[in-house]
Parts: structure tokens; C-alpha cells; sequence
């Protein structure tokens, strides 16, 4: 180390002999086997001259003989940061001009003396690792670094809005205390999605209840599962219907089939109503109803020109003010629309 001192000994053999010594960096001295401190870092030539008594001399050197040196500590990991436990930190000792080394891993994490070791850390926290090298000759140096390791209990998934009617659109976020590389989103109607980002926006064009899920993944490989705290109840029927038969010769009986699907408890409680049973026919829109008077207009006329018949005026719907007054059943001061308070009436 700089400043420090060097002790020489001098192994010559002669009779009654002097000596004169070089160390190299400008000092010298006569001592036989003196010692010497060097103040600045560096290599040193050093060179000794003997005489002996009958003044015969002899000499030696040595280049490059005294490296006079600070160490300095330096170390990498492979992970600095993760969300999973254990989590394994590879430690590789990259300090130069050391003799050993000295690791401390962190409060409770104990300490190694292994130059390049392997530790994991099991509990969740921030760390400060730390590497103390001692040179050849004493001196000292230390460099830490952060070792962090994130508690994923509070990870989660928040969504809005919570409920509705399909189609329905969701904004869900997932969150996590630490540093997230990648997001695999299962959103739980069959769906699933990749992202880089935590916020993720999905369409639910079906009915039924929905429970969303994210795999996150951080820097370190790190798998974190989460998945929401509820189900995303989204209401909703699918009309479908079928026939038992589609070609008639000049006219016939068709039995249509309803096979309509539905989850929304208002449209499940009208079906389950004994009103149903005589009033079957619904969730047919104007549009509809009034293309099925025109076809059927065009049908019964076009068998009545056929058969040399008179055609009949257009099949329509009532107006407004004929469906009311058929409802009342001519009651027009009726409270209700149809005549009584009763839906089967």
C-alpha cells in the first residue's frame, strides 16, 4: 500500500561487506537490510550493490520487484431485483489487486468469505450487500449494492365497471410493488391477451360471469399469478329460434322452436311467468313484425291470385291507439293499459 513500509533483507555473502541500496523510486540507503516506504503507487526496479573488504564488488537487480498499490473492490450480480422467493443472487468478485475478500449480504443475511458466492435471500426487504478486499499489503476497500426483493402480496387486478349488459367494455388494471416486464392476461370468456403495460381494456360480447386472471412477469423471469376478486356478472340473452319445416305445397303448419338463451334475471322471470303461456311472442322488434306482414301479405295474396281469387288488403300493424284500446278491452278509464292490475288478465 502506499506509504507502508517495505523491510529488505539482504542475504549476500562476503567477508566484511558493505552495501548500497536503489530502491527505485529515488531513495536509497547503507543499511544492510534497511527498510523503506514508498508513497506513490507503482512498479519499482530495486538494486543492490555489495563490497567486500578486499574491495571486490558484486551486484544485483531486480525490475519491476515492488508494486506498491490500492485495491479496488467491484463485484456484479445477475439480479439486483425480484418478486419471487428464494430469490438467487449470483455474487462474481470483479476487484483488482486483492488478497481476500469479505461479503456481508445484508441485515440477517450473514457474511461469506468465498470470493465469488452464490445467496438467497428468502424474505421480502431491501438489502445492502456489501464487499470488503484486503490488498497484499493491507489496505482496504469496499463497494455495496441494493438487493431488493418485493412482497407480491398486495398484487392484484381492479376492473371497471364490475357488472352491465353485453356488450360490455372493461377497463382492468393489474398492479404489483414491483418492477413488471410483461403481462398475460386471461380475461376468462376465452380470451386472453399479452401486453407490456398494466392496463388492458377487453369486450365481453357474451352473456355470463366472467373471472379475469394476469400472469406478470418481471425482469428476473419471476411468474407472479393473480386473478380478480370477483366474477364480472355480464347479463344478456341470444335469440335463436328453429322450424320443423321450411317447403310447404301451397300452404301448411310450421312449429317454431324457441331456443332463445338468456341470463338476465327480468327476461328469465317474464319467461317463468304463467302470462307466457298465451302471450309467447316476444323480443321481436317493429322492423321485424312489419317485414313479416309484408311477407305474408305477399304469400296469402299470391295463393289467392293463383286460385282466381279477390287478394286481401295488406296485412299491418295496429297503430298505436288500436293496441292500447284492444288492451283496455274498451275499459278507457281503466287504470292500467290492460284493463286490470294483473299481468294474466
Amino acid at each position: 500500500c502506499p506509504g507502508a513500509s517495505v523491510s529488505f533483507n539482504n542475504k549476500s555473502i562476503a567477508d566484511n561487506y558493505t552495501s548500497v541500496w536503489d530502491f527505485g523510486d529515488g531513495g536509497n540507503s547503507n543499511i544492510t537490510s534497511p527498510s523503506h516506504t514508498y508513497a506513490s503507487t507503482g512498479f519499482y526496479n530495486v538494486k543492490l550493490r555489495i563490497q567486500d573488504i578486499y574491495g571486490c564488488p558484486d551486484s544485483i537487480n531486480k525490475n519491476l520487484y515492488i508494486r506498491v498499490d490500492k485495491p479496488t473492490a467491484g463485484f456484479t450480480v445477475k439480479d439486483s431485483v425480484s418478486s419471487c422467493t428464494p430469490f438467487e443472487v449470483q455474487f462474481t468478485n470483479t476487484s483488482a489487486f486483492y488478497s481476500s475478500a469479505v461479503w456481508d449480504f445484508g441485515t440477517g443475511q450473514g457474511n461469506s468469505s468465498i470470493d465469488s458466492p452464490l445467496h438467497y435471500y428468502i424474505t421480502p426487504g431491501n438489502y445492502l450487500a456489501k464487499l470488503i478486499v484486503i490488498s497484499p499489503g493491507g489496505c482496504k476497500d469496499s463497494i455495496s449494492k441494493n438487493i431488493t426483493v418485493y412482497d407480491v402480496a398486495s398484487a392484484g387486478i381492479t376492473y371497471t365497471p364490475i357488472n352491465g349488459c353485453k356488450p360490455l367494455m372493461v377497463d382492468l388494471n393489474s398492479f404489483s410493488p414491483g418492477p413488471i416486464a410483461s403481462y398475460f392476461w386471461d380475461f376468462g370468456d376465452g380470451y386472453t391477451q399479452t401486453t407490456t403495460t398494466p392496463n388492458v381494456s377487453h369486450l365481453y360480447a357474451s352473456y355470463g360471469s366472467f373471472l379475469p386472471k394476469v400472469i406478470m412477469k418481471d425482469p428476473s423471469g419471476c411468474i407472479i399469478p393473480v386473478q380478480g376478486n370477483s366474477a364480472i356478472p355480464v347479463t344478456g340473452a341470444q335469440a335463436k329460434f328453429g322450424f320443423d319445416k321450411n317447403l310447404l305445397c301451397d300452404n301448411g303448419a310450421v312449429t317454431f322452436i324457441d331456443s332463445t338463451t338468456f341470463n338476465d334475471p327480468i327476461t328469465k322471470s317474464y319467461y317463468w311467468h304463467p302470462a307466457y303461456d298465451d302471450y309467447p311472442v316476444v323480443g321481436v322488434s317493429w322492423k321485424q313484425a312489419r317485414a313479416f306482414c309484408i311477407w305474408r301479405t305477399q304469400l296469402y295474396n299470391s295463393y289467392l291470385d293463383e286460385s282466381g281469387e279477390s287478394i286481401v288488403q295488406d296485412f299491418r300493424l295496429p297503430s298505436e291507439a288500436e293496441w292500447e284500446y284492444a288492451a283496455r278491452g274498451g275499459l278507457e278509464l281503466s287504470p292500467y293499459p290492460w284493463g286490470g292490475p294483473y299481468i294474466r288478465n
